[in-house]
């Protein structure tokens, strides 16, 4: 009787079935972040970032649960300790704004709730106005708190309620940790408004009922009107992908060969139309479309990571995992993105969602079906990120520095909430 327990215990290790926490070393390793979070939440998300993806088959849905939870509080307390206002070059990043409409919705300033969107993008507003009744004045590290810590945990539960039940058990812890690096976080949180809107459309975009799906889609575009084109090009792609991606391609090489002609002549139509046009398109095509045309120079700007990763990612949707499912769903929208981020003919905010929120996401997928063999690469990466953010905090002066409100580690337990 013994034997067979033991088999059966042996199997389910193996295939990756539910296993509890009964294992007392296991236990402590899964409890050493979570012991480290009152005395830095930097080396806490460093730790966690790993056990989850490490131990992932022995994490079973309640401890991926709290676990993600940790997380989420420690990419909130690291984001925060940012620089607040001093913006650096070719950085996007419109705290300063933000924290000021959040100040005038404190006090109660007649029209300060509409700023946005020509008065169109009320959500970020009517967050703030939730903030001001719910918690006293915040200072500017505990607004951004606050931004990061709902935006986290809006991402995680569409990962957890709609993600997680499509992938195997024993990925899943390894796939919330994966997918919310902390990378993803200080790239986008500094557009705070795209960040919500990106964040809530994913929920409209996965939605099968066709009445939570444009509750999701309104709400979306209460925070960024561009959630709107994001909505159609990603149902266009979804049901017209080979066709979508040919026309892309067709795009890429006649704005390569080009750009010049095209863009010039595309300014002139906009000036043409615009009395015709609302003022904010007029003013976002105008801003973005650049006359003198594409040039290889822009790449140098691509990190080379980055690109390295969206290649491989796209090597394997197409070559290595022609056929699974889940990669199916999102190969087409996430190759055609990386090309416009990569080559960036057209404005690549326009594909922000996919380039940055979901990113890792994607490379989870792309990947997943041999993650643990290609895991070393990440490894080495991330731990060379964690080293950039934590020696560049020290040595740059724009709002990627982190630790500017508080450092990575204090003796004093929670000392980032004195």
């Amino acid at each position: 009787m013994t034997s067979n327990n033991n088999t059966k215990t042996n199997i389910c290790a193996i295939g990756g079935g539910r296993l509890h926490l009964n294992n007392k070393a296991l236990k402590l390793i899964l409890f050493f972040p979570i012991a480290v979070l009152p005395f830095s939440p930097f080396y806490s998300y460093i730790f966690l970032l790993f056990t989850m993806i490490l131990f992932s088959k022995y994490i079973d849905r309640n401890w991926r649960i709290f676990l993600s939870l940790i997380l989420i509080w420690d990419i909130a307390v690291i984001y925060a300790s940012r620089i607040h206002f001093n913006i650096g070059i070719d950085y996007d990043d419109d705290f300063s704004r933000y924290y000021q409409n959040y100040l005038d919705i404190y006090d109660g300033i007649s029209g300060s709730l509409n700023v946005w969107g020509s008065g169109i993008e009320i959500g970020l507003g009517v967050f703030y106005k939730i903030l001001s009744i719910a918690l006293p004045r915040l200072l500017p590290h505990q607004l951004l708190f606050v931004t990061a810590f709902s935006i986290c945990a809006i991402f995680y539960v569409w990962l957890e309620v709609h993600i997680t039940k499509l992938i195997p058990f024993i990925q899943r812890a390894a796939l919330i940790a994966f997918a919310m690096f902390i990378d993803v976080f200080i790239e986008s949180l500094g557009l705070t408004r795209q960040a919500f809107s990106s964040v809530i459309l994913l929920y409209a975009l996965t939605s099968k009922n066709i009445n939570i799906k444009f509750l999701f889609l309104a709400i979306a575009t209460s925070f960024h009107t561009s959630a709107i084109f994001i909505f159609i090009l990603f149902h266009i792609v979804k049901y017209y992908p080979r066709v979508s991606l040919i026309f892309i391609l067709i795009a890429i090489f006649a704005f390569m060969s080009n750009a010049s002609y095209i863009n010039t002549n595309i300014e002139e139509l906009i000036i043409t139309l615009k009395e015709y046009l609302p003022i904010k398109i007029y003013a976002y095509l105008t801003h973005y479309i650049d006359a003198n045309g594409w040039n290889l120079y822009y790449m140098r700007y691509i990190p080379i990571m980055k690109a390295i990763f969206m290649f491989g990612a796209i090597f394997s949707f197409f070559v290595l995992m022609p056929k699974d499912k889940l990669a199916n769903e999102y190969k087409y929208i996430a190759t055609i993105s990386f090309m416009i981020f990569l080559l960036q003919f057209i404005p690549a905010r326009i594909v922000f969602l996919f380039t940055h929120i979901l990113f890792y996401f994607l490379l989870f997928i792309a990947f997943r079906k041999f993650f643990y063999l290609v895991f070393p690469i990440f490894f080495f990466y991330f731990i060379k990120r964690f080293y950039t953010l934590f020696i560049g905090s020290y040595l740059d002066s724009n709002v990627s520095s982190l630790f500017f409100s508080y450092p990575e580690m204090s003796f004093y337990p929670f000392y980032y909430l004195l």
